[in-house]
């Protein structure tokens, strides 16, 4: 991820990658492997926060929990798998009635 692009604040990690560059300039690969090491971790954690805490523009902060599809129509929600969060966007169509489904198959089919 581009933390600059995302407007997010790299005043800590450039002075890094500056001295990578200067590392490997003076072919000096060791340091610059161990420094690159470091700014690879503060990147990973500075877009974990970012990631975890941005929210898409025009999405609302209150969006239900549930792991149950809707009956039918449309529905945005939080679904848990294994402790994490994700938002979904469903949307449920009931196409089996007591006319086209006689020998009772499920009427919800996982897609």
């Amino acid at each position: 991820m581009d933390l600059k692009s995302q407007k997010q604040d790299t005043t800590k990690l450039d002075p890094i990658y500056a001295q990578i560059v200067k590392f490997l300039a003076d072919k000096n690969y060791a340091s610059a492997s161990s420094s690159l090491t470091n700014l690879t971790s503060q990147v990973n954690q500075a877009t974990v926060k970012l990631v975890t805490t941005s929210q898409p523009a025009g999405t609302p902060a209150n969006i239900p929990q549930s792991n149950t599809p809707p009956n039918s129509g449309f529905s945005v929600q939080n679904v848990n798998v294994d402790g994490v969060n994700y938002k979904v966007a469903i949307v449920a169509i009931d196409t089996a009635s007591e006319s086209d489904c006689r020998d009772n198959y499920p009427v919800v089919l996982p897609l």
